[in-house]
């Protein structure tokens, strides 16, 4: 996953929880945010 740039891991992250993707691939960006120790403003509703 690391071919992907912080700020594009961060803008797919942003915009898979906006548009209410699978949770499964939301759950694999939001795992590689944490692991690269980035920061995003949109939080996951369960």
């Amino acid at each position: 996953m690391h071919l992907l740039s912080d700020e594009y891991l961060v803008e797919a992250y942003t915009n898979a929880v906006k548009q209410k993707l699978d949770r499964q691939f939301i759950d694999l960006l939001y795992r590689e945010v944490q692991a690269r120790g980035l920061t995003v403003s949109v939080g996951i509703a369960s």
